[in-house]
C-alpha cells in the first residue's frame, strides 16, 4: 500500500510540474511551409483558391480516399467551404472557409478541427519570383490557458509541417504539369 501510495504522489507531482511547465510555453502556435513552384501565380492561386481542386494536391485527401467531403453551395473564392469526416484519427473531421481571398496574391483559411468552436487560422500567399511563384502555406493556432495545447503546440510544427511540405510538393507537380 505504502509503493501504491507513493507512486500516486509521485504522478500528481508530475501532473503539477507539467502543468506550471505549460503556463511558460507559448501560446501561439505558427507553422510555415514555402516552395518555389516553377508556374505562373495565376495557376498555383487558381488550385488553392478552388476548394474541389484540393483532392488533386492536398496531403490530407491523399490520406484517405474514403474521407467525406461535402462542399458548400460556393467553392471558390471568399465564402468558399467545405467540411470533411474521416474514420482516420489523423484526419478526424472539421471544416474549412475561405475568410478572403485576394486573387494571385493572398487566400486567408478559417479552420475549425473536431467540432471545436474557436477557429485556427491558414492562409497562403503567393509571390512572383524570377523562378515562377513562391508559396507559402500557413497555420496559426491560439493555446489560450490550456496546458494539454500548450503542450502540443510544442509538437505542432513536427506534425502538420511534413504535410505542408507534400502539399507543397504536389501542388508544385501539379501546377507545372498546366
Amino acid at each position: 500500500m505504502k509503493a501504491f501510495k507513493k507512486i500516486l504522489i509521485g504522478l500528481g507531482i508530475l501532473v503539477v510540474l507539467l502543468v506550471v511547465v505549460s503556463f511558460f510555453l507559448p501560446s501561439k502556435i505558427h507553422v510555415e511551409r514555402s516552395l518555389i513552384i516553377n508556374a505562373s501565380q495565376e495557376t498555383v492561386y487558381g488550385l488553392v483558391v478552388d476548394l474541389k481542386k484540393w483532392d488533386q494536391w492536398s496531403a490530407w485527401h491523399k490520406m484517405d480516399p474514403n474521407m467525406k467531403v461535402t462542399y458548400a453551395d460556393k467553392s471558390e473564392g471568399a465564402g468558399a467551404s467545405y467540411s470533411w469526416s474521416s474514420e482516420d484519427s489523423n484526419l478526424g473531421d472539421g471544416t474549412i472557409k475561405i475568410a478572403e481571398a485576394v486573387p494571385y496574391d493572398k487566400i486567408t483559411l478559417e479552420m475549425y478541427f473536431g467540432g471545436s468552436p474557436e477557429p485556427s487560422w491558414g492562409g497562403w500567399t503567393f509571390e512572383k519570383t524570377q523562378e515562377g511563384t513562391k508559396a507559402t502555406n500557413t497555420m496559426d493556432m491560439d493555446a489560450g490557458m490550456n496546458p494539454f495545447m500548450r503542450w502540443m503546440g510544442t509538437m505542432m510544427d513536427a506534425m502538420v509541417g511534413p504535410q505542408f511540405d507534400k502539399s507543397l510538393n504536389s501542388l508544385k507537380e501539379v501546377a507545372e504539369r498546366k
